[in-house]
């Protein structure tokens, strides 16, 4: 799955870079706390995350990245003056199309891919929700 802190950059603009900062530490222990000793949480750069689901079909994936959407909903972080309501938009695939002669690291490019495109269509309907890669 992956994921991104809805509005980032007006948390930072409008609070400061120090609560900006303290947000992405909130929603990365949130994550952490959430997810199977098996995962892989990341953060993929800015505020966007990746969690690698280990063995775990997008049907299963799905009700966990929703999950983790709704607490992160419902956790507001205390800013310096006043409280940080947080949202996410999540993606989240499982789909690897032929895979029989592909390198390791052209699988995770294409997870990566897929995922993020689920992302921008969560983006696109609105944010704060998880929508799930359907190949074409």
């Amino acid at each position: 799955m992956m994921f991104d802190i809805d509005f980032f950059k007006r948390v930072n603009d409008t609070f400061g870079h120090t609560s900006g900062d303290m947000v992405l530490k909130m929603v990365a222990n949130t994550a952490k706390e959430m997810i199977r000793a098996t995962d892989i949480p990341a953060r993929y750069g800015g505020e966007e995350f990746i969690v690698l689901l280990p063995e775990t079909p997008v049907s299963a994936a799905a009700p966990v990245a929703e999950k983790l959407r709704r607490r992160i909903e419902d956790t507001t972080a205390q800013g310096e003056k006043c409280p940080i309501a947080i949202t996410a938009s999540f993606g989240v695939s499982d789909y690897l199309g032929e895979t029989n002669s592909k390198p390791n690291e052209r699988i995770l490019a294409e997870f990566i891919s897929k995922a993020d495109q689920a992302l921008y269509a969560s983006k696109n309907a609105g944010r704060n929700r998880v929508s799930v890669y359907k190949p074409d």
